[in-house]
This record gives C-alpha cells, sequence and structure tokens, in this order.
C-alpha cells in the first residue's frame, strides 16, 4: 500500500512541474503536444540498468 502512494506522489509531482513549465520534455509528431517521459523499473529483472542512465535529481 506504502508503494502505491509513492508512486502516486512521484506522478503528482511529475504533474505539477509540467503545470509549471509546459515548455518541457520533447515536441511530439503532432504540433502542440509536448512528450515528457516517467519511467517505471522492476528492480529485479534488470538491477542495475538505470545505474548507468542520465536521471534528473
Amino acid at each position: 500500500m506504502g508503494l502505491g502512494l509513492d508512486l502516486l506522489s512521484e506522478v503528482e509531482k511529475v504533474i505539477l512541474k509540467i503545470q509549471q513549465n509546459p515548455n518541457l520534455g520533447t515536441p511530439h509528431k503532432i504540433e502542440g503536444i509536448r512528450r515528457y517521459v516517467i519511467a517505471i523499473a522492476h528492480i529485479k529483472r534488470k538491477p542495475n540498468y538505470w545505474k548507468q542512465r542520465n536521471l534528473e535529481s
């Protein structure tokens, strides 16, 4: 139950960031649409996968 609330909290933070700065993300194929990616990883499947990625703090 706690992890679900943590996930919801993180999604809400990203939504707030986008609301404060609608130009975040990258332009999409459709004019006027931008893309902002949120990734969720299963730590047991590829435990070191995210260590080499450039993650926003």
